[in-house]
């Protein structure tokens, strides 16, 4: 199972009377707007594969009514989007998408309301797509605490271990 970050390409398109860069102080994308004929934009284009999960992370700090959007040209919403909406800094955001098709997206961070956001830790990273089964032997190599995920009882319900096999040989000579 491999997971592998986008490599991304950042561009900056603020509409008159609005504002977006990178902070150089904070190293966080700043947007600014005054209402949403004069939005603070920047898009972050990446190479996607058709079929293939993505996850798009990030957090924000002291948002202004803002949007992050994902589609096929920039400020396009057409394989997801996510309203943040002001004053919402509860932890870090995630939303996963599947691609519709293999070809270039475009992710739009874009301050909709009167006032800034900073936009921080900002990732698109391949998801896994894996069947139960492989799920569940991830989880037993990824054990918690001595506890696979998912129990000891669910694994050796469903996969010879070898306390099991020992268990089934002594069953079968008695």
């Amino acid at each position: 199972v491999s997971v592998r970050e986008i490599q991304e390409k950042w561009t900056f398109a603020p509409q008159q009377g609005a504002a977006a860069y990178v902070d150089q102080i904070s190293e966080q994308i700043y947007t600014s707007g005054v209402g949403t004929s004069a939005r603070g934009i920047a898009h972050i284009s990446f190479e996607m594969v058709d079929a293939m999960n993505y996850r798009v992370g990030f957090n924000v700090d002291r948002p202004t009514d803002s949007v992050i959007k994902i589609g096929p040209a920039p400020d396009s919403d057409q394989y997801g989007s996510l309203v943040i909406a002001e004053n919402d800094t509860t932890g870090d955001k995630y939303f996963v998408f599947t691609a519709p098709v293999t070809r270039v997206a475009f992710l739009t961070l874009t301050t909709t309301g009167n006032g800034f956001t900073y936009w921080d830790n900002i990732s698109t990273k391949t998801v896994p797509n894996l069947s139960s089964d492989e799920y569940l032997l991830l989880a037993r190599s990824l054990n918690v605490f001595g506890v696979p995920i998912g129990g000891e009882e669910r694994w050796k319900t469903n996969h010879l271990d070898l306390e099991c096999i020992i268990w089934l040989e002594n069953f079968l000579k008695s």
